[in-house]
């Protein structure tokens, strides 16, 4: 796959076929007050069902924000948004009301070291 670099620096074809680009997306959560408190009976499951997402290949990266932890941001390799609001409503945090709010984003990943998955 050709880097982006060397996209920009060859001369431009209309021919010349566009590499693929995985898809991303970005999950993020608002949660309640106390979140660190209230997730406690509902986190093994809601880590189990992360880990399963990841074993699978479409969860490239996942976590809680800090000091507040007010919410969550969670970065997904899928071909559309379905998979991802599947996520959500069998997600334990969301089932039981610690989710206050959550909105999923298309994500164009362009560097790091999981730019390639």
């Amino acid at each position: 796959m050709a880097s982006l670099t060397s996209l920009f620096l060859r001369p431009f074809s209309a021919s010349a076929a566009v590499p693929s680009v995985p898809k991303h997306f970005v999950l993020l959560y608002s949660f309640v007050e106390n979140m660190i408190e209230k997730r406690t009976p509902y986190r093994a499951a809601h880590l189990a069902l992360v880990h399963d997402m990841e074993a699978k290949g479409a969860l490239v990266a996942g976590g809680a924000f800090m000091e507040p932890t007010d919410g969550g941001m969670l970065l997904f390799k899928a071909e559309d948004r379905h998979r991802i609001e599947a996520f959500v409503k069998s997600d334990p945090y969301y089932q039981n009301g610690l989710v206050t709010k959550y909105e999923i984003k298309k994500y164009m990943l362009v560097s790091g070291t999981a730019k390639n998955v």
